[in-house]
């Protein structure tokens, strides 16, 4: 990347039009005045409308001396109603227009206060709990529960499959799921959800239980055994005996009688 010059980050004033897209798996909406940040060593797909744009393409290496890199910025937006966005809209306009006459002597200085504004921006917004950072990742964490939900039962259901369907990286992923236990928690976690709700439907009572385990994306009857009573308490046999008993009384609608078990000991 570094040897192509792609190792880079593109900053991006709107001055007219804008688009709608994502980077990373994330949505984002650009419109005039806005401010745009992606890094081009990682994905992004957008619809433009008409546009006219002051484009900063800047090395990481320039960026990241001056912070510490550790969140990702691709898809960050900077709204122009802010005074950070329009702190930054203004230094690019101007950089624009003095580019021209800028000498060799002071393109040094231009560049490293750039670079230092660049760097202050990304760290402010991607700092603590930064609202547009966490919504990212927190958009990309929903995205692939909706994916790990919907192919629970393939057995190449892994990190690297999920990151090439939502054209992410592997580290982003990992970020959007660092806090939530990793990637692979969940998904087991889901493969049970999927089991239980499945073994305590009364419509599946002539299936086998090892036939509903395998379609939830267990390969080992014993390994989901161990697994699902580990997690709630009971054997699949346990819920699987259980008796449909009458909802208890509310004044809410009801839910399926078969919903309402009988408690157990475990963690939920």
């Amino acid at each position: 990347m570094a040897r192509t010059g792609l190792d880079a980050y593109m900053v991006q004033l709107y001055t007219g039009g804008g688009f709608d897209g994502h980077a990373d798996g994330a949505e984002m909406s650009v419109r005039a005045g806005d401010v745009c940040v992606f890094d081009l060593t990682d994905t992004l797909a957008t619809q433009a409308v008409h546009s006219s744009t002051v484009t900063l393409v800047i090395p990481k290496l320039l960026v990241d001396r001056h912070w510490d890199a550790r969140a990702p910025v691709n898809g960050l937006v900077i709204g122009g109603a802010t005074a950070l966005g329009q702190l930054m809209g203004a230094h690019l306009a101007a950089l624009n227009k003095a580019m021209p006459s800028v000498t060799v002597d002071e393109a040094p200085v231009v560049a490293t206060t750039t670079a230092q504004m660049v760097a202050s921006t990304f760290a402010y917004c991607t700092s603590g709990d930064d609202l547009t950072n966490g919504a990212l990742q927190q958009a990309l964490f929903e995205r692939a529960i909706r994916h790990i939900r919907s192919h629970l039962g393939s057995p190449d259901l892994s990190p690297d499959t999920i990151c090439r369907a939502l054209n992410v990286s592997r580290s982003h992923l990992y970020r959007a799921f660092s806090a939530k236990g990793g990637v692979m928690q969940n998904i087991l976690e889901q493969r049970l959800r999927a089991a239980f709700g499945e073994l305590s439907n009364p419509l599946n009572r002539n299936e086998t239980i090892g036939s509903i385990a395998f379609r939830c994306g267990f390969a080992s009857d014993a390994h989901f055994n161990r697994l699902f009573r580990q997690t709630f308490g009971v054997r699949p046999t346990d819920i699987r005996d259980m008796p449909p008993i009458a909802a208890p009384p509310s004044s809410e609608p009801g839910l399926p009688a078969w919903l309402s078990l009988p408690a157990f000991s475990g963690r939920s």
